[in-house]
This record gives C-alpha cells, sequence and structure tokens, in this order.
C-alpha cells in the first residue's frame, strides 16, 4: 500500500496543478536559484524531491506555525546560493529529513529514486541527527561533537548541508524556548561557525556569530549596535573621502590601462560579534576601537603581482601602520584564502583597515575553497577542519590538483578527495552512550579491549547498532557498539591479524604468552614423563636434530607445541630411537607428527528468535577446547533468525560434537554446513 502511494506521489501528480500553491511559490524560487547558480542541474530530480518532501512533512508544522517543508526549502536555497553546491547537494538538502519511522521512507526507497550518492547523503545526515537526539548532548560536549560530526562525513556535502541547516535554525530562532535559543547558539559559536571559517565560508562565519552572539550577551550586542548605526552617516561620508583620492590615482595609473586592470573599492562593513571580541582583546570600549573603518579593494586580473602593486599605490597617499601589513597571497590561510592585509592612517590620520585581492581571491575569500573550483559545472568545495598537522600537506595537494587541472567531473573531485583525507579516527559509543575514540579501522576487538582488558579476554561476538557483525567488522562514527562475552576466555592467536590498537595488542600480546608459558610447562611434562620415561638425560645434539625434523624454530616451540596438543608424543618417541641411531635417517612419515589439523568451516544456524539465544549459541560453541570463531553474523526478520557461525577448529569429529551440541539449545531449529 505504501509503495503504491508513493508511486501515486512520483507519477500521477500533476506538478504544476498543486493543492498547496504557497509550496508551489517557494519550490519556484529554489528553481530560479538553482537555474542562476547551478548549470545543468536536474529540474526533474529537483521536483521528484520537493514532491516527497511535501508528503513526508504534510502534517508537521514547526513551533512558528509554518509548515515544516518551509525549512527543507530555506536549506535547499542556503545550499544553492550561499555555499553555492551542485543538484546533488540541493536535492540532498530537500531530503534531509524525510527519513522518518512514521512516513516510511527508508535509504532503500531513496536510494532506487534518486541514487546512491543522494541515498547516502541523506542518512549520513540522518544518523547525525539520531546522534544529536539520543546518543550525546551538544552543549555539554562540544569537543567530542565537533570531532564526532567532522569523523563521520563519507560524502563532503553531508557537513556543508548539516551547516546550511544550522544557519537556517539559527535564522527562525525566535519561537524556541530561551533554554533551546542558547543551547543552539552555544553549538553555532563554539562548533559550526569554527567549521565555516575553516572551509573558507567567512560570510556564513560572520552571520552564525552575530545571530549567536545575539542570543548570548543580547544587551552587549545592542549596545555595539547602537553605536555602529550612530555612527553610520559618518563612517559612511569618511570611506568616500577615504576612497576619492586612490580612486583617482588608480584611474590615471598608465600601467594598470596598460595591462587591462579594473579595480573596485568597496567600504566593508565590521560584524558586531569581531567588535566585541576587539574589546575584550584590547580592553577598550566600542569607541575607542580605531579599525571600525574598513576598506576593500577588488581587482578584475588573475595577476596577484598586481595587489602589490596597488598597494604601492594606496600607501604613496596614506602612510602605512608598521607591523600591520599582512601577506596572506604568498603565505595563504590553510583554508585557502589569500589577501594582503595591513592598515594605513586616512584623512585626520584615523587608521583604515585594507584588504587586497582579486577577484578569484575575493571569491574564495567569500565562499571558502569552492572557489577553486568551476562551481559553474557543478563542482564542490572539499577541505577538512580539522587541526591536524597532516592538514596542511593535505591541502597543497588539493590546491595542487585546483591550479593545474581545470577539467574534473564532481565525481572524480569526490573520489580524489575521499583517498586523501587524513581523518583517521572515528567516534563510537558504548550502550550507555559513552563516547570513545579509535583510530580508523578499528574493530569491535578493539573496542572491547579498549573497555577492559577482560571484556577482550571473554570475546565470542559484537552488536553494531542492534545487529550482530562479523569479527572483523571495520567500525564507523556514530555505532554503538555491545560487546558479547562468554564466561570462558575466548583469546584466539587469529586475533593478531584483526585488531589494529595498541591496547589491544598489548593485552592480546601479555594473554598469548601467558597461554604460550603454560603450554610449555604442560609440553615439558609430557616430554619428561611420557617420553624419556625417567631415562639418562638426551643429548642437547639429538633434541636438536628432532626439531630440526619437526620444522621448528626451537626446542621451547616444541614443547609449546606438544603442550598444545598439536604433537604426538608415540612420533617424538620413534623420532629419537630413528635419529639416535648413527647415520640413519628417520623412517616415519611427519603427517603421523599432528594429532589435530586446522579446518575451517561455516555453520547456518536457524530457529525462533528470543533474548539470550545468540549469547547461548556462541557460549556452547566456544566452550570447546580447540575451537574459536573466525566470524558471525544474524539477521532476525520477524520472530525467525538466521545465523552464519565461521569456526576454527582441530577435526571433524569437534565439528559433529558442535552441531550435536547447539541442535540440543532451546528455539534453535536446523544447523547446516554451508
Amino acid at each position: 500500500m505504501f509503495k503504491s502511494a508513493i508511486k501515486d506521489i512520483l507519477q500521477n501528480v500533476d506538478f504544476d496543478s498543486l493543492e498547496d500553491s504557497k509550496a508551489k511559490e517557494e519550490f519556484d524560487l529554489l528553481l530560479a536559484d538553482c537555474k542562476k547558480f547551478i548549470k545543468n542541474g536536474n529540474q526533474e530530480l529537483l521536483k521528484k524531491a520537493f514532491l516527497i518532501t511535501l508528503d513526508a512533512n504534510k502534517d508537521r508544522l514547526r513551533l512558528s506555525g509554518t509548515p515544516y517543508y518551509k525549512h527543507a526549502i530555506a536549506v535547499a536555497r542556503i545550499v544553492a546560493t550561499e555555499i553555492k553546491l551542485d543538484d546533488v547537494s540541493v536535492i540532498a538538502a530537500l531530503l534531509c529529513d524525510v527519513i522518518k519511522e512514521e512516513n516510511e521512507y527508508d535509504y532503500k526507497l531513496i536510494k532506487s529514486e534518486f541514487g546512491t550518492t543522494i541515498a547516502d547523503i541523506v542518512t549520513g545526515i540522518e544518523k547525525i541527527n539520531h546522534i544529536e537526539e539520543e546518543l550525546i548532548q551538544p552543549e555539554v560536549e562540544l569537543e567530542n561533537y565537533r570531532k564526532l560530526l567532522m569523523s563521520m562525513f563519507k560524502d563532503v556535502r553531508i557537513i556543508f548541508i548539516k551547516l546550511a541547516e544550522r544557519l537556517e535554525n539559527l535564522r527562525t530562532i525566535a519561537p524556541l524556548d530561551k533554554e533551546k535559543q542558547l543551547k543552539d547558539a552555544k553549538e553555532a559559536l563554539e562548533v559550526f561557525a569554527p567549521f565555516a571559517n575553516r572551509f573558507g565560508f567567512r560570510n556564513i562565519k560572520w552571520e552564525l556569530e552575530d545571530l549567536a552572539f545575539k542570543i548570548t550577551n543580547r544587551e552587549e550586542f545592542d549596545n555595539i549596535k547602537t553605536k555602529l548605526l550612530g555612527k553610520r552617516k559618518d563612517r559612511e561620508k569618511y570611506v568616500e573621502d577615504f576612497k576619492a583620492p586612490l580612486l583617482e590615482k588608480i584611474s590615471n595609473d598608465k600601467f594598470l590601462e596598460k595591462n587591462n586592470v579594473k579595480v573596485k573599492i568597496y567600504g566593508r562593513a565590521k560584524h558586531i560579534y569581531s567588535i566585541y571580541n576587539k574589546t575584550i582583546a584590547r580592553n577598550k570600549p566600542v569607541d575607542e576601537l580605531y579599525d571600525l573603518i574598513a576598506i576593500r579593494i577588488i581587482l578584475d586580473c588573475d595577476d596577484p603581482n598586481m595587489c602589490f602593486y596597488v598597494y604601492s599605490l594606496a600607501a604613496s597617499i596614506y602612510p602605512p601602520v608598521p607591523e600591520t601589513f599582512k601577506d596572506y597571497i604568498n603565505a595563504p590561510k590553510q583554508n585557502g584564502y589569500q589577501s594582503i592585509h595591513c592598515a594605513v592612517l586616512g584623512p585626520q590620520r584615523r587608521p583604515v583597515e585594507i584588504q587586497l585581492r582579486t577577484q578569484s581571491m575575493h571569491e574564495v575569500a567569500e565562499r571558502g575553497i569552492a572557489a577553486h573550483f568551476n562551481y559553474k559545472k557543478g563542482f564542490i568545495p572539499a577541505q577538512s577542519v580539522f587541526d591536524n598537522p597532516n592538514a596542511i600537506e593535505w591541502m597543497d595537494s588539493v590546491r595542487e590538483m585546483i591550479e593545474n587541472n581545470g577539467s574534473e567531473s564532481p565525481e572524480e573531485l569526490f573520489n580524489f578527495l575521499k583517498k586523501n583525507t587524513f581523518l583517521q579516527e572515528i567516534h563510537v559509543f558504548t550502550p550507555k552512550n559513552e563516547l570513545y575514540t579509535f583510530p580508523i579501522n578499528s574493530t569491535p576487538l578493539d573496542f572491547a579491549f579498549q573497555i577492559h582488558s577482560e571484556l577482550g579476554s571473554h570475546y565470542i561476538g559484537a552488536k553494531v547498532n542492534g545487529k550482530i557483525v562479523p569479527i572483523d567488522y571495520k567500525l564507523q562514527s556514530g555505532d554503538q557498539v555491545e560487546i558479547l562475552t562468554s564466561n570462558k576466555k575466548s583469546i584466539s592467536e587469529d586475533w593478531q591479524s584483526i585488531i589494529t590498537t595498541n591496547k589491544a595488542r598489548s593485552v592480546l600480546d601479555r594473554h598469548l604468552k601467558e597461554r604460550r608459558t603454560k603450554n610449555y610447562r604442560k609440553g615439558r611434562k609430557l616430554w619428561k614423563s611420557e617420553i624419556i620415561n625417567q631415562k639418562l638425560a638426551i643429548r642437547q645434539s639429538l633434541i636438536d636434530k628432532v626439531v630440526n625434523e619437526l620444522d621448528l624454530a626451537s626446542e621451547r616451540d616444541m614443547y609449546i607445541e606438544l603442550g598444545k596438543g598439536n604433537l604426538n608424543t608415540e612420533y617424538i618417541k620413534q623420532l629419537l630411537d630413528e635419529l639416535s641411531r648413527k647415520g640413519s635417517k628417520p623412517i616415519v612419515q611427519k603427517p603421523i607428527k599432528v594429532t589435530t589439523r586446522t579446518i575451517i568451516k561455516s555453520l547456518i544456524i536457524r530457529g525462533k528468535d528470543r533474548p539470550g539465544i545468540v549469547k547461548e549459541i556462541t557460549e556452547n560453541i566456544v566452550t570447546f577446547e580447540n575451537v574459536s570463531l573466525k566470524g558471525i553474523s544474524f539477521d532476525t526478520i520477524e520472530s525467525i533468525f538466521e545465523g552464519k557461525v565461521t569456526l576454527k577448529m582441530g577435526n571433524d569429529v569437534e565439528l559433529k560434537n558442535i552441531i550435536a551440541n547447539v541442535m540440543k539449545i532451546n528455539d534453535v531449529e536446523s544447523v547446516e554446513i554451508y
């Protein structure tokens, strides 16, 4: 029934005759934005995404009383016009809040209608939202939240859409209660504004800061705003007085004319939050700040050297303020920002801040590293915000790609960034929602050993987000991990190839060393009691020959293999007799030295699902001395479970015994060899 309803929404609705004409008007504005900023955008997919958003949110209202779909359209418009991403991002922004249990939209449906990329972005955003609501309190765990957000995005567009979503929320925050406003404002100042800054979205950063500051310190916000407005006419007149002689000098300059360099000069608005920070840093009131007047000079050319030439023209009119010159052209900021910063003494010897750059540099300054790409073709900005020593090298590689190539498709660009990302951490939760950080490629075993060495030692399996996963499952940021254990230690040497953390490796090495020591003592005892039978000591040279014949590294290894039961004592006796005969070679074939052989088999187990049955099955299996789990996965459909268990064991007899034991468990209906 649901699928047919979706089909009707997508295929049979006349888009141009929607009942909600206001919704149609809102979408038309978005469509106009996309036509302006995105070349070759897929309008049919945009319409389809809009119809699904309209359906999924038809009964939802924001606290202001406005329909919820307006929020989705507003976020999509920010993505299209202020961050300037591609149509894939706009479509994902429209769909970013449709995956809800009550309307049954899910990953599979989004993927079937829009493809894997959009489905992955939408579910990535949904996962972050779930973590915000269920697993973490951003307002009290900001550093963890910041790391979690950055480590989660597999596609850089996820974090950009999340940024747009937060900006729209702050713009429409008035109906929320004071406590929620303060929470969102704090997150904006401490998480999202720094993100925007490091991505290079300076306008978004400034707006986030001012909107948040208005909430966190309304009195100071109004104070600064009033003083700025009071001086506005004076500042505007001063800016015009400053510009006039500079424009005249530039317009009459023959060198600029010869090179066809056009120059524009703007007065630049100072942002309230940045002014407030300056009053704190300099311990001065707003009235005494000298650099409330700022000028931006933009050159319509590609030659960065022209910036220095125009600076020299400005400096010939207005004396530079010592130690204020900063060259971000030859030494760009980490987010790709380039410009000349300086201060000069303008009319009445008042300091004026100047930023001077080319048009392309200005686009980077306004829109971040997005401007490096040919955004008219739909290219996407990408950059990390981590303070990581590898960041500069990573950015250099991105910048080199940008500068040396101009025809990459968005897909090629994303693949490049995915391969070259330096994010090497993931952040996962315990069942009690405690947050732990691990290296990328960590497994549930690493998680178990990190929580407690005994938890790892008794590991028999793990549930990730409520589902059993294989032992070599690679944890993802945002996963919630539950470790399944048995009463018996279940450590296996095979784990050495699965674990990645130093903690897990250290604990495992210690346990394996203890096990080897135990087997050594057991094997040494067997050697003395069953092989040499209290006879005179055997020559060391003869023991060395036995070790060599067994293809072992040392005498100690021979005792360990005896203790483990991998060597037949009768065979050792025969081997000693043969080697002790001068000039004789052993006549006994080597295969009989091994009492157990290693085999790997998988079992398919089916039955009725009930709490604890997986734990009961795995505990039953690991009770066997020479059996270790190589992998385990269980799926449940309604009240029926099916599991696949991969085992490493000594012989087929053990396999038969395992099957017999598992079949005795209540609600297990069948066990088959895979």
